[in-house]
C-alpha cells in the first residue's frame, strides 16, 4: 500500500465532478525516475523552480571544484549523486509545489495500491475543493454553540451516549 496525494483544480466555488475526476494523483515517497534523471523529471513535471535550482547547484559545484583545483571526477560524481538523491527523496513535494503554483490544491490524501484506486477512493469519499469560506457572524457561532451545549444536556442524548467502547448501562 502506498500513500497518494490528490491535487484538484481550484475554483472559486465547488468544482464539478469532471474537474474532480481530472485530479492529479501524486505518489508520496522516493521516486526512482527523479533520482535517475532529475533534469528530465523536473522538465517533464513542469517543476521549473527545482529545475532552475538544480542547474544552478550543478554550475556552482562545477565552478567550485574547478576553482579549488579539485578536478577529482569521483568527488564530482558523489556530489551529483547526492543532489540526485535529494531530488528523488523530495520528488513528491517538488511536484506538489509545482502543481500548487499551476493552480491546483491539495484536497485529499489516500492510501491505495495504485493511482487508479487512489482516485476512485477519492471520488467515493466525495471530497471537493471550496476556496470560499462562508462569512459567519460571531453571534451565529455563539448561538450554535449554545444550541450544541443544550443538546448535550438533553436527557435523550445522555441516555444514548456511549462511554468509551461500552454503551451506558440502561436502567
Amino acid at each position: 500500500m502506498a500513500v497518494f496525494a490528490i491535487y484538484a483544480a481550484s475554483s472559486p466555488n465547488r468544482p464539478s465532478l469532471s474537474q474532480q475526476a481530472e485530479a492529479v494523483v501524486v505518489r508520496e515517497g522516493f521516486s526512482f525516475w527523479a533520482f535517475l534523471m532529475p533534469v528530465l523529471w523536473c522538465a517533464y513535471h513542469r517543476a521549473w523552480r527545482p529545475l532552475g535550482m538544480l542547474v544552478v547547484a550543478s554550475a556552482v559545484f562545477a565552478v567550485l571544484f574547478s576553482e579549488m583545483a579539485l578536478n577529482n571526477k569521483a568527488l564530482m560524481l558523489v556530489m551529483d549523486a547526492l543532489v540526485a538523491l535529494f531530488i528523488g527523496l523530495a520528488a513528491a513535494d517538488l511536484r506538489g509545489g509545482a502543481l500548487q503554483r499551476q493552480g491546483f490544491d491539495l484536497v485529499n490524501v489516500v492510501v491505495a495500491d495504485k493511482e487508479d484506486t487512489a482516485l476512485l477512493r477519492h471520488l467515493e469519499q466525495g471530497f471537493v475543493v471550496s476556496k470560499q469560506r462562508p462569512d459567519v457572524p460571531v453571534g451565529d457561532i455563539e448561538t450554535a454553540m449554545s444550541n450544541f451545549n443544550a443538546d448535550l444536556a438533553h436527557a435523550s442524548y445522555r441516555r444514548s451516549a456511549i462511554l468509551g467502547l461500552f454503551p451506558e448501562a440502561r436502567r
